[in-house]
């Protein structure tokens, strides 16, 4: 053992505070510019090193900086899921939604300190940093195997989906993200936008058979799906055109 001192663990904890609070500004910015999938799966990543490394120090010193790490990379997840869930969910589901979501972070840090008491007492305190991580990278394949998209163009063409936007509405999107409107990004913003509208088709016929909500989700899913037969002929003529001039 380390033998810390009260003082010392209070020090660790006010570092992982501190940097995972100041982390919410830097990771939701990220989110928006490069997916929340990919900074999700990095964070999760860096923590699950982070901690298998934790289980490996014998000073003070270093225990500390590798806690102020974990909260580094512990911020990555707040910030761009919550902007996942409000582009998942109705207005009228994010409430139960959020609940859920938030009741997940304490029940999930719960079940994580039982399983890190157990193994440390069974094994030594280090496997308490050890076995936790080995779970989260069981959970970081599941989760970039099965976990989405993870396409900057998929969260762009989600916006001008659902925010139903014009042509010259797309170009001012794009122009806003990347700086300028090149025409394969634009002609990709399209595809994406028949993705999101069939996806958005399939989640309200789901939802008409589970949800329990007073909410019409036959007609939101006949919506979305009369849209994407709509655009579906148009948007692929528009993007064989702009292949056969090489643009």
């Amino acid at each position: 053992m380390l033998g810390l001192t009260k003082a010392q663990m209070s020090g660790m904890d006010g570092a992982f505070s501190a940097v995972y609070a100041l982390g919410q500004f830097f990771w939701g910015t990220l989110g928006d510019r490069y997916g929340t999938r990919r900074v999700v799966l990095f964070g999760m990543m860096a923590s699950l090193v982070t901690a298998a490394i934790m289980g490996t120090v014998n000073t003070v010193f270093w225990m500390g900086v590798m806690f102020a790490f974990q909260g580094t990379w512990q911020a990555s997840g707040w910030a761009p899921l919550g902007k996942n869930m409000g582009e998942f969910f109705s207005q009228r589901e994010r409430g139960s939604v959020m609940g859920f979501w938030c009741t997940s972070y304490a029940l999930g840090g719960f079940i994580a300190s039982i399983i890190a008491g157990y193994a440390a007492r069974a094994y030594g305190w280090r496997y308490a940093f050890f076995v936790p991580a080995g779970l989260l990278t069981v959970i970081w394949i599941l989760d970039s195997e099965y976990g989405g998209v993870g396409d900057v163009f998929f969260d762009l063409a989600n916006l001008a989906a659902n925010g139903l936007f014009d042509d010259e509405q797309e170009r001012q999107l794009l122009t806003l993200y990347f700086g300028k409107v090149r025409s394969a990004d634009l002609r990709r913003l399209r595809l994406m936008r028949l993705a999101s509208d069939m996806r958005e088709a399939m989640w309200g016929f789901l939802q008409t058979r589970i949800s329990k909500l007073n909410f019409d989700y036959q007609t939101y899913a006949r919506r979305h799906l009369k849209r994407f037969l709509e655009h579906a002929d148009a948007s692929m003529e528009a993007i064989e055109a702009g292949n056969g001039r090489g643009g």
